[in-house]
């Protein structure tokens, strides 16, 4: 059974000081006055007794690096059979920090030295005991334990301050490592990421959507494309009709509701440079840029791609990365203009082989014909279903008219009236492109005639249209 002593030891020794670049001790002394340890005879040597270090003598040193000379010395009376254990005073912290030394019990008229190499800076004391030759309390309740009992500090013997107050803890060294070698991992998929093609900047090309507009057609495209199951939608029409105005709208407006995956529109680039596996890396580049958690699978594509099919092409960089987001529900790729690429029979051919992951990821394409009735090769194997998308509706039109003509800078005071604006929207056909242009025409003054002129040939041409 352990036993505790009825009284805990008070200090019993002196502390010298002794500050750098003085000759003199006195002026950094401490004096400690304590009574004689409990339990020791007085005529035993002080320099025999076996000095002990407290666990939580430690941690109040550690804790109290700049604290002044009173408060070490109280820290340490709750020690219990422990001789004085020496620190610097504050004055050395500051110089001389407390994690840069190796500290030692001292017994009475004990003077601590400070070197005052960098390098080096141990505190050296006259003392023929050092903290590796102490018994810790632990030790001494260990003793007469069984075999195989181990002390609380068991394997301390070469125990130094500077490695309890200044050494990194392990786990936290650890946990720095990996976050930076995941910083640098991180850093070099998406350098590689953006090596892929990218699509050019759309937001000034852009056509100006017409507010509702096109409300039935967005209303049915979305009802299709929520309970339908098929790969591939596609929207057709006339040139001019309005089919890219469209596609950038629902591109708004499932990107709001994050179904988009990507958007890109073939005709805003020339696209007889550019082959299937070079757009199939720029939907993906469109993929990452919205979803950059799958990044690192889009990065895993180049490496597993390259002298592959196209159809491994659409599954690495399109298919897996979308699959590694883990969506309810599928993300739209929306493609514009497809028929104004050479290479569309070729993509849309090898999108047979996404047929049966719907559930994942779904195309919405615009084209000027319907692919189904133009008997696109191999269209038969792709699930596909198809939008005719019709003109837009008169009143429509004549509200843009009033709208922009108020923009044109009209000159002597002449302007358009309320029968220019009925003859230019009868003329229009309901094609959204034919009304856009028109105010292009009057506004950027592309020729001498003041707009006036110009509105007035165009409303008397009204047979040839502009």
């Amino acid at each position: 059974m352990l036993k505790w002593p009825r009284f805990l030891p008070r200090f019993d020794g002196s502390v010298f000081f002794e500050c750098p670049g003085s000759n003199s001790a006195s002026e950094y002394t401490t004096w400690v006055d304590s009574t004689p340890n409990q339990g020791v005879h007085p005529s035993t040597p002080r320099d025999s007794l076996t000095p002990s270090l407290p666990q939580d003598s430690i941690t109040q040193l550690s804790k109290h690096p700049s604290t002044n000379e009173a408060d070490r010395v109280q820290s340490l009376h709750s020690s219990a059979n422990a001789p004085c254990f020496v620190a610097s005073p504050s004055t050395l912290i500051a110089q001389d920090p407390l994690s840069e030394s190796s500290i030692h019990p001292a017994t009475r008229g004990s003077k601590v030295t400070t070197s005052h190499d960098p390098q080096d800076r141990v505190l050296s004391l006259h003392c023929p005991q050092t903290v590796s030759q102490a018994r810790l309390p632990s030790e001494s309740l260990t003793e007469g334990a069984p075999v195989g009992g181990q002390s609380i500090l068991g394997g301390a013997h070469h125990f130094r301050m500077r490695d309890l107050v200044h050494a990194p803890n392990a786990t936290q060294v650890r946990i720095v490592n990996e976050t930076s070698i995941q910083h640098n991992a991180i850093n070099i998929e998406r350098a590689r990421f953006d090596a892929l093609p990218k699509h050019p900047e759309m937001s000034v090309k852009r056509a100006e959507y017409l507010p509702d507009s096109r409300k039935p057609d967005v209303e049915e495209l979305c009802e299709r494309e929520s309970n339908g199951t098929e790969l591939v939608l596609c929207i057709h029409g006339p040139a001019g009709i309005g089919k890219s105005t469209l596609a950038g709208h629902l591109s708004d407006k499932f990107r709001s509701a994050d179904r988009l995956a990507g958007s890109v529109s073939l005709s805003a680039f020339p696209t007889d440079t550019f082959g299937p596996e070079a757009i199939i890396k720029m939907i993906a580049h469109e993929i990452g840029s919205i979803h950059p958690q799958a990044i690192p699978k889009i990065v895993e594509a180049m490496d597993q791609c390259h002298s592959t099919s196209l159809e491994n092409h659409l599954e690495k960089y399109i298919l897996k990365p979308l699959q590694s987001l883990n969506r309810g529900q599928p993300l739209i790729i929306i493609i514009d203009a497809m028929d104004e690429w050479p290479d569309h029979p070729t993509f849309i051919k090898a999108l047979a082989h996404l047929n049966s992951q719907s559930h994942v990821v779904k195309f919405l394409i615009t084209d000027r014909l319907n692919p189904c009735a133009s008997h696109l090769p191999g269209i038969e194997k792709i699930s596909i279903r198809t939008y005719a998308l019709g003109s837009i509706p008169k009143e429509v039109i004549k509200t843009y008219f009033h709208k922009h003509l108020e923009t044109v800078p009209w000159a002597d005071g002449r302007m358009a009236t309320p029968s220019d604006v009925d003859k230019l929207t009868e003329l229009s056909g309901g094609l959204p492109v034919w009304a856009a242009n028109v105010i292009a025409l009057l506004s950027l003054r592309l020729s001498e005639s003041p707009p006036h002129e110009i509105l007035e040939e165009i409303v008397g041409n009204s047979s040839d249209g502009i």
